[in-house]
């Protein structure tokens, strides 16, 4: 908890008392920026191609943060986010900036209040569910999402939590319709649909029916507001080639890591695809054994937590590129295991398996930060599939246990 704390009075300190550090986070230099300029213009045509203005004096730490930054600093999410982010444009950029770091915390916060309202409905008692937001933070993926104004927490973990509470709580359609709003951070998505199938293996068809439809209507939705800018967004998902704006040693998702081992000349669009079908047929392995868990009458109410710890494994593996800061969507892993009180048979794996992916990120990271020559994304993705390989392990134990 005091690391926590001190992290979130430094944050706010560097936003109004040191500039120099705190103008090299992406949403000083890029989010700002892009959503100031869309107030300005009132259209998307040049969001997509504009450049945010990098100051000239450089320290170790903002080195340090351009590093792990966006490199070209060209906004590549999704455009309605601007619209979002536009009131926030009408104050000074430091107070701006300090407004976010603030929304971020309070969707930490808030995120592990309702994954702990969600075990009571298990008449589990949530255990240090305060300590367990706190920590979070020293997941490096997280502190880099508070660090460069990302949007994990807000788009990302925020809607994804609601959602897991709400299905907990078996309001499948509200879930789905929740969890559509993480069009916003695709990634997590990954996590939304490992649940929506695990319910419609169980024949339960409202979570499914209710996010494919929020999808929907929010894709129309950026189509009619947004026009060709929300396709120029879609055209960032196509092929797994090193994207310009991203370091390729913090691009963490299981095709970029296998290409970017070939030599350039080797690499092409039969051999991407191969490794997309490999990385579907990994998932699919997951989403049998949370299958034969859903046909289980008497495990629907563990269905939900192994749908989503397995979901999160999955995000790195389906996704076709993942910066580093993205796998805080790690942490709603780490929330639904913490917050929980296991039985005792389960306590230890479940347990083992997110301490040593926990500990495994972070000591990739201060690799990369220490030796970065020696930092390659398959290390991570290798420890990944371990990883994964154990969850589905652990479902299919919980599946063949009779007393849990």
């Amino acid at each position: 908890m005091g690391f926590g704390f001190i992290v979130a009075l430094a944050l706010l300190f560097t936003d109004f008392m040191v500039p120099s550090f705190a103008q090299w986070a992406d949403y000083w230099r890029l989010y700002y920026p892009c959503a100031q300029a869309l107030a300005h213009s009132g259209g998307f045509a040049e969001v997509y191609s504009i450049f945010a203005g990098v100051p000239k004096e450089t320290t170790q730490f903002t080195n340090v943060l351009a590093m792990i930054g966006t490199a070209d600093e060209t906004f590549r999410d999704m455009p309605l986010i601007l619209w979002i982010l536009r009131p926030l444009t009408l104050i000074p950029v430091a107070a701006s900036q300090a407004a976010w770091h603030v929304c971020s915390l309070l969707a930490l916060a808030y995120s592990t209040y309702v994954v702990a309202r969600a075990a009571a409905l298990l008449d589990l008692d949530a255990e240090n569910t305060h300590d367990v937001g706190w920590a979070c933070i020293s997941f490096t993926p997280v502190l880099l999402t508070l660090l460069q104004g990302q949007l994990g927490l807000v788009f990302g973990l925020l809607p994804l939590s609601i959602g897991y509470f709400l299905l907990m709580k078996r309001r499948p359609a509200q879930a789905g319709l929740i969890w559509a709003l993480l069009l916003l951070k695709p990634a997590f998505l990954i996590v939304a649909l490992a649940n929506a199938i695990a319910q419609a293996c169980a024949k339960k068809f409202n979570c499914l029916i209710a996010l494919v439809c929020g999808i929907g209507v929010l894709s129309l939705l950026s189509v009619f507001y947004c026009g060709g800018a929300f396709n120029t967004w879609l055209s960032t998902f196509t092929g797994f080639g090193l994207q310009p704006q991203m370091d390729p040693r913090l691009d963490i998702s299981f095709c970029h890591a296998i290409m970017s081992l070939l030599p350039i000349e080797n690499r092409n669009a039969g051999l991407e695809g191969l490794m997309m079908f490999v990385a579907w047929m990994i998932a699919f392995g997951g989403f049998m054994q949370l299958y034969k868990l859903a046909k289980l009458p008497n495990k629907q109410q563990e269905l939900v937590p192994f749908a989503t710890l397995v979901g999160t494994f999955l995000v790195p593996i389906l996704a076709p590129h993942l910066p580093f800061y993205d796998l805080s969507v790690l942490a709603m892993g780490a929330l639904v295991v913490y917050c929980m009180e296991w039985r005792e048979h389960m306590e230890w794996r479940v347990h083992s398996i997110t301490r040593m992916h926990w500990l495994c990120i972070n000591a990739y990271f201060l690799l990369y930060l220490i030796k970065p020559d020696f930092a390659y994304p398959a290390e991570v993705i290798a420890l990944m599939l371990i990883f994964f390989m154990r969850m589905i392990e652990t479902v299919r134990f919980a599946a063949h246990t009779p007393d849990y």
